[in-house]
């Protein structure tokens, strides 16, 4: 094996004692060397491989002293801020009371449920991932048993952040490869471990005047790195092709990295203030470029050609699909020496063949009102789409001998039709299935396969495994509600029981990005919630995708404030004159830009609810996107404006949280929480906020109202990685929802 070809005594002697009497060939002399684990299963089988390797030695450790702990080596000028924010942390806890946090953590942690997800199959094997007592840990089914093959568990033993992402094998499948974030900034570190030992390997990408750095760097302005993405692909046994940002997440390179050699190269530069993505195609010969703003995408193709066993690599420098406002590509694959490309034009899908990107055959067109392709998949000469339509789930065929679109009645098998999460697992062109989960917010994960015959009739099969987690159809209650002439859709969640009179009520928004709040099961773990009396509401507003590109735009750019507008219609022309909820019951939450939405509306509407939980929020939009050296600045220019050009600066300034704080107004109680580590959002915002709340509303100098803010020290924008730290988070929050609304 290549990539480990220093450590090649890797078995046992029992095992290699084994080896020597099942050598058929009696006349070959081998010697020990020989017998590593190159090609391991000539002489054993995989219970015999897995987990009785001598190879040992697990890289990922040498990094527990410097980062286990989140220790940043900060300047002096930040040692008080440090303090500053351990005094609001321990005030916050001391004011809900630790006792009672732990309480509410304890009930989160009992809907704690056992599941798996499946990650790779092939005709004897399937590798999947399965929740241990932190962490989800990889695991492999081989011959009726399961084996480990990367206990996360024991990985993360020493770290207080860990986040892997990236998990695939090499071409050979000789190794499988991985990338960790060990403090939530989300500079990526690559590993490889071989498939039946349990070597880890760290594989450097950065050179000797390169290093990972804190976000307090980034703020600094020290302008010293590349920083790996967890967006990565193996071109052959012994190179990658990956993704690296520079300091200020504003600009990408892409990258190809020769393992054995440790040479890099740079395949293409974007200066531009752009996100690079790459994947692979169906051929061997391309990889897909993307270059993406928030609502466009051009597309250069990477070019892959053999020379000598050995890969070359070459982007061909002008884009094959151009620039263009509000279009996108979604599906851009190389099948039989033609291209397929799916092309989002404001909402309407083209579908389209070219063989040299100059002359397009238009196999449909698609203008239905609502529709939002997620996913696109090939197989024995059907396309499959995995799709919304008004927040429904479907599934779409293309069939290219008969040149027809159809529709899969009842393929989505979605027990709440209008709310419903599709999530691809696993594509085995050679079997002809796909494999694909269905859930909903009170549904766990229901795993389905969609097989499709050589004569292209198909069908949807339900597949029981271990582990799908249990019903909870008969305690919970999940309906959907359109508003505003069907402009708006709320998704209510509550346990059944619960009369909708005047009950206590949790509103939650996001409304940017063309995001929308997909119904996974038990998100933000809402059903807790649900069990201490709350009803649940889940609002797809302006700004969001849900209904479809319409509603995305009616919450952009200069008419941002439509986003705002549908939050404040829920409450008043639905939860209150319905009489579901009352000012005293309601709490209203978002998080990241939906911090945003909550910090608006608050000042529009400060006397609006009970409650208000911001979490990691995007309150200073003008001041951030003023400065290309803030995290993704001047990449947001194309979904809010750009505020350095009127109208936009003006229009920005008059709803953003930070600028607009009214000094009477009757704010309510309100709890703000961030993290230390966050790229995204820098904790500075949330800090910032804070400070100016306490200043300028009279409620909070005067003490009239609660003001929180708990900033954490460990991580990025996503909060914890371990469960007990998601289950902290999150019980903190419910703690203070429960303090004030009874």
């Amino acid at each position: 094996m290549v990539l480990f070809r220093k450590h090649k005594h890797c078995i046992t002697k029992k095992l290699y004692d084994k080896v020597k009497r099942r050598i058929l060939n009696k006349t070959i002399r081998y010697k020990t060397t020989h017998l590593n684990l190159a090609e391991p299963t000539k002489f054993l089988s995989p219970a015999e491989l897995y987990g009785t390797s001598t190879c040992q030695g697990n890289e990922i450790i040498r990094y527990s002293k410097k980062l286990g702990k989140n220790r940043t080596k900060l300047h002096a000028v930040y040692r008080k801020r440090l303090i500053e924010l351990k005094k609001l942390r321990e005030e916050c806890v001391r004011y809900l009371g630790k006792m009672n946090v732990l309480k509410i953590q304890r009930k989160i942690s009992g809907l704690k449920r056992s599941h798996k997800e499946l990650l790779d199959m092939d005709m004897d094997y399937y590798v999947y991932k399965e929740l241990g007592k932190q962490y989800e840990n990889y695991r492999i089914c081989q011959f009726c048993k399961h084996y480990d093959i990367l206990n996360v568990d024991k990985l993360s033993k020493y770290f207080d952040y860990f986040d892997i992402k990236g998990f695939m094998y090499n071409p050979s499948n000789t190794v499988f490869s991985f990338c960790v974030d060990f403090i939530g900034n989300r500079n990526y570190h690559f590993f490889v471990k071989d498939t039946y030992s349990d070597r880890i390997k760290h594989v450097p990408l950065h050179r000797k005047n390169e290093s990972f750095i804190s976000i307090h760097q980034t703020m600094s302005r020290h302008n010293i790195t590349k920083q790996m993405s967890e967006n990565y692909l193996w071109i052959d046994d012994e190179t990658i092709l990956y993704i690296a940002h520079n300091t200020y997440y504003n600009s990408s390179n892409c990258y190809t990295y020769h393992i054995p050699s440790n040479k890099r190269k740079l395949v293409y530069c974007c200066e531009e203030h752009r996100e690079l993505n790459i994947h692979s195609v169906l051929s061997e010969f391309y990889c897909v470029l993307i270059s993406s703003s928030y609502h466009s995408d051009k597309v250069f193709l990477i070019d892959l050609i053999d020379q000598n066993g050995r890969t070359r690599v070459e982007c061909i420098k002008e884009p094959v699909l151009k620039d263009k406002d509000f279009v996108t590509y979604p599906y851009v694959d190389h099948i039989h020496a033609t291209w397929y490309i799916l092309k989002d034009d404001a909402g309407v899908y083209t579908f389209m063949k070219t063989m040299d990107f100059r002359v397009f055959e238009i196999l449909f067109r698609k203008k239905t009102r609502g529709l939002y392709v997620q996913d696109v998949h090939y197989m024995n000469e059907m396309f499959v789409f995995f799709a919304r339509v008004n927040s429904e789930s479907v599934l779409f065929l293309y069939d290219m001998c008969k040149g027809a679109l159809r529709r899969v009645e009842g393929g989505g098998k979605c027990a709440i039709q209008n709310s419903c999460h599709f999530e691809v697992m696993n594509v085995l062109v050679e079997q002809n299935k796909i494999y694909f989960h269905s859930s909903s917010f009170t549904q766990p994960n229901k795993l389905f396969m969609l097989e499709i015959d050589k004569e292209r009739n198909y069908q949807v099969e339900n597949m029981v495994y271990d582990g799908r987690g249990a019903n909870t159809r008969n305690k919970y209650t999940e309906k959907v509600v359109y508003l505003k002439q069907k402009s708006i859709q709320v998704t209510l969640i509550y346990k059944k029981g619960l009369k909708l009179r005047n009950c206590k009520c949790v509103l939650y928004g996001y409304g940017a990005y063309g995001d929308h709040y997909d119904s996974t099961f038990n998100a933000s773990n809402l059903l807790t919630l649900c069990d201490m009396g709350f009803l649940v509401v889940i609002a797809q507003v302006s700004g969001d995708r849900a209904l479809g590109f319409d509603q995305r735009k009616r919450g952009m750019l200069l008419k941002k404030k439509n986003t705002f507008y549908d939050f404040i219609y829920i409450i008043e022309n639905y939860l209150y004159k319905d009489k579901i909820t009352s000012r005293d019951k309601l709490a209203i939450w978002g998080r990241s830009a939906g911090g945003l939405l909550i910090g608006a509306v608050l000042n529009m509407r400060p006397d609006i609810c009970k409650v208000a939980i911001l979490g990691v929020p995007f309150v200073s939009p003008h001041l951030a996107m003023s400065s290309s050296k803030n995290p993704l600045a001047f990449e947001s220019h194309s979904e809010w404006g750009n505020p350095l050009k009127q109208p936009n600066s003006n229009y920005i300034q008059s709803y953003s949280p930070i600028q607009n704080v009214v000094s009477d107004g009757d704010y309510p109680h309100m709890f703000i929480y961030s993290n230390l580590n966050d790229t995204l959002v820098p904790y500075t915002e949330p800090y910032m906020y804070y400070h100016a709340l306490k200043k300028e509303a009279t409620v909070f100098k005067e003490n009239k109202k609660d003001l929180c803010l708990h900033i954490e020290d460990k991580f990025g924008h996503t909060q914890g990685t371990a469960l007990k730290d998601k289950y902290y988070q999150f019980a903190m929050i419910f703690a203070f929802m429960q303090k004030h609304i009874s």
